[in-house]
């Protein structure tokens, strides 16, 4: 048990009688089924409300069990035996990415002044439910599971320098901000969005990825992403893992054949937002619109799976990348940015 909560009247929750414990689950690889099928019910329509989205799992599933080990995470709120899964969370090296249940996860307005700052006292609760910085409205929820929610990532992460992208706007980030946390604005993710309605053309010389591209998928990874480990085998992990229904690729050559770009998206169901990850052209290869070429076709792939709209966050400072999107279409919706404690 890693925190209780006492039931408060007319909560969304509806915890009762008197107690609801919060419990945090490691999830094994090959279990993951539940969470991805959380982390998609929670994704909204045309925006991402939190940092972690099933794609992000899903492309995490490359690694084998034992690389996984550790790194999924799931917190059930039981009460009467009831579970009610409330967050979800991957821990992605020193970054806890997180996503809340949106009744779980109440939105708690920012002072008016200039800053962002958000620690100070409890939101007024003629605030609370107010949109959040994706414009959305998130119902109340009870603050003691904002608060068991708050302690338990201390716990979970320990003592160690840690960074956590618990959404703008929500209890949960003024909390761990109240906890020492620091607001950090210097390193922003743009949030970039391309919405499906018209679906994009599909691209000529654009192709899903099959098994016998598979070694031409892979190259592209390396040579776009220095330092990257993506293998055939882990390539082959990623569709066969729970998560690959949900993956949709595609593989751009030249007209000589050479394979130029490719593009992994993730569908989260119909009428909800997808995300790319990752994108990537060869190097010998760029600035001849063959990254754009993937891209596009991706969307058009998740237009006819039905999904509203498309998603990507970037690092701010990779202007190639933010350009790449911004040409193919996305807009830019807002930033993204994390927390950071710093270890004692």
């Amino acid at each position: 048990m890693f925190g209780e909560i006492r039931a408060t009247a007319g909560g969304p929750l509806s915890y009762s009688p008197a107690v609801t414990t919060l419990l945090r689950t490691v999830v094994a690889r090959d279990d993951a089924a539940d969470l991805l099928d959380a982390l998609a019910a929670w994704t909204p329509v045309g925006t991402l409300a939190d940092g972690l989205h099933l794609g992000d799992v899903g492309w995490f599933l490359r690694f084998d069990a034992e690389e996984c080990a550790g790194r999924l995470l799931l917190w059930t709120a039981v009460t009467d035996g009831v579970r009610e899964p409330v967050a979800a969370g991957f821990l992605d090296g020193p970054v806890l990415r997180l996503a809340l249940r949106p009744d779980a996860a109440p939105a708690r307005r920012a002072p008016a002044s200039a800053g962002m700052e958000v620690d100070g006292p409890p939101a007024d609760p003629e605030l609370v439910g107010a949109p959040d910085a994706a414009g959305l409205d998130r119902a109340p929820a009870d603050s003691g599971l904002v608060d068991a929610l708050a302690d338990d990532i201390g716990l979970l992460l320990g003592d160690a320098e840690a960074w956590c992208d618990a959404a703008d706007g929500t209890a949960l980030r003024a909390a761990l901000v109240s906890r020492g946390w620091l607001d950090e604005r210097d390193a922003p993710w743009p949030l970039l969005v391309h919405p499906l309605s018209p679906a994009p053309p599909r691209p000529a010389g654009a192709r899903p990825v099959a098994e016998a591209d598979a070694a031409d998928r892979v190259a592209v990874q390396r040579a776009a992403f220095e330092g990257s480990t993506f293998t055939v085998e882990r390539w082959r992990l990623m569709k066969d893992s729970v998560a690959g229904p949900f993956a949709v690729e595609a593989l751009v050559r030249t007209p000589d054949g050479e394979a130029a770009a490719a593009a992994t998206g993730w569908f989260a169901g119909a009428g909800r937002c997808a995300i790319l990850e990752p994108v990537g052209a060869h190097p010998d290869h760029r600035g001849q619109g063959y990254g754009r070429a993937a891209v596009h076709a991706v969307c058009a792939a998740l237009a006819e799976r039905g999904a509203s709209a498309v998603a990507v966050a970037t690092p701010g400072d990779n202007r190639a990348a933010v350009a790449l999107y911004l040409s193919a279409g996305f807009v830019h919706q807002r930033d993204l940015h994390d927390l950071y404690r710093p270890a004692p």
